[in-house]
């Protein structure tokens, strides 16, 4: 009797720090926070575009190496539209300035989960132009895909 108690308990234990392990790793975003956080691809060529991409509340640095702890790029962007499709997808167009003063317009489209994060951009002169891209197009040069961490 004593034995089955202790594994009963021991049993129990270890389900609730499996589950609380899972609960802590696959950790869905929030709503309204989906375009923030890390998203890496380990097979983006470092050379063309970054591999890790940081994204926070006005602002983003790019790493070229997942492994890298020091930033390629950085630079601050404004959400000017955000909407959701029928598919739940999120859509951001986005208006973004690298540190050396480049500017640049994208969309960026978030999975329904918040696991992948695509986006199109391109570079303009100024913001007065509102010519984002129409669409993600995997084809197009300046087009990137992430995922999101688990870390």
């Amino acid at each position: 009797m004593k034995t089955r108690l202790m594994l009963l308990i021991a049993a129990t234990v270890f389900l609730v720090l499996v589950l609380f392990g899972i609960v802590m790793v696959v950790q869905k975003p929030k709503a309204d926070n989906l375009l923030y956080g890390t998203f890496i691809n380990r097979s983006i060529s470092p050379d063309i575009f970054p591999q890790k991409a940081v994204r926070f509340p006005g602002g983003f640095k790019n790493y070229a190496l997942v492994s890298d702890t020091i930033p390629k790029e950085q630079g601050s962007e404004k959400i000017v539209e955000r909407w959701t499709d029928s598919g739940g997808s999120n859509w951001y167009k986005v208006q973004a300035t690298t540190s050396n003063g480049y500017k640049f317009l994208a969309l960026f489209k978030v999975s329904k989960s918040g696991i992948q994060l695509e986006l199109v951009s391109k570079q303009v002169l100024d913001f007065a132009s509102k010519s984002f891209p129409i669409e993600i197009d995997t084809k197009a040069a300046m087009y990137r895909i992430w995922y999101r961490e688990v870390k």
